[in-house]
Formats: structure tokens, sequence, C-alpha cells
């Protein structure tokens, strides 16, 4: 599967584990040089709620890389038929503010963030 201009986008995986029971999920994910850096992995054993799993950074000079979302520990997820995983992608970018008032970019030329200060850490997780 390809999902091209990730970035601010999300992939949400139905992985119904009817009869199934320490339940361990992989893919393998590659980076293009403008693709996403990070990946935000979330799961959910109701199918609406989703819990925080890890964050994966997505390098472009290891190509292929193996996520691993180990869910063995989770006793909701086995035997489960509305089981999901969610990847939601995302950059890191620091950025100095010189003015007051800024709008921000990032990719598709639509303003993502406004800031009011001097100097700001932008984390786009969305």
């Amino acid at each position: 599967m390809r999902f091209n201009n990730p970035v601010f986008g999300a992939l949400v995986l139905s992985v119904p584990s009817v009869n199934k029971e320490n339940i361990v999920v992989q893919y393998a994910t590659v980076r293009s040089g403008s693709g996403a850096y990070l990946q935000f992995v979330e799961y959910s054993t109701d199918g609406i709620n989703y819990v925080a799993y890890d964050t994966f950074e997505i390098n472009t000079r290891t190509g292929q890389q193996v996520v691993m979302i180990d869910l063995r520990a989770v006793q909701a997820a086995n035997n489960n038929p509305d089981l999901k995983i969610k990847i939601r992608f995302g950059q890191v970018v620091a950025v100095w503010l010189k003015q007051p008032y800024r709008q921000f970019y990032s990719g598709s030329n639509s303003p993502r963030f406004v800031w009011q200060s001097d100097f700001g850490l932008l984390s786009i997780p969305n």
C-alpha cells in the first residue's frame, strides 16, 4: 500500500483478532526524501477510542523499516473483532519566528499553525 502525501494524514487499519491471542502486528514502511519523518501509532480495542502506543522515526537512509506493535500485554486485544491500529504521520520542525504574527506553511501551501511568539518549536503530529 502506498500513502501519498501522508503528513497530517492517518491510516486506520481494522485488524480483528477473533480466536487469536498474544497479538503482534508488524508492517514495513519506507520514507521518501519529502515523506513524513514520524509515525504516531495508536490502537483501539473498542474501534472508537484510541490509546497511544509509540512514535517511530522513519529514516530515509535505512530503506525499508519494520515496525512492530506488540499488544501481548493488552488483554483486551485478544479475541477482539473491533481491534484497530491508527498510524498518524507528522513532522517536527524548529522555526525561529522574527515577526510577531506569522503563518507556518508545510507542504500543501495551506496554513497549519499561527504563532504569536518570537521563538517556537513546532511539533506537527496531526
